[in-house]
């Protein structure tokens, strides 16, 4: 697997079938938590605030 630097690379990665559900989500979690910071950690993305949310 090649080495993603963001959260939209990640998931352009993915199938073509599964990113619109993927944007989603993250778009629910970040309407939640605005304030999250993207991160890619271990190969995942993840959101953070002050630690893994």
């Amino acid at each position: 697997m090649r080495r993603v630097s963001t959260i939209d690379e990640y998931i352009l990665m993915q199938e073509e079938n599964v990113q619109p559900l993927l944007f989603k989500v993250r778009e629910a979690i970040k309407e939640v938590v605005p304030d999250a910071e993207d991160r890619i950690s271990w190969s995942m993305p993840s959101l953070w605030k002050k630690r893994l949310i």
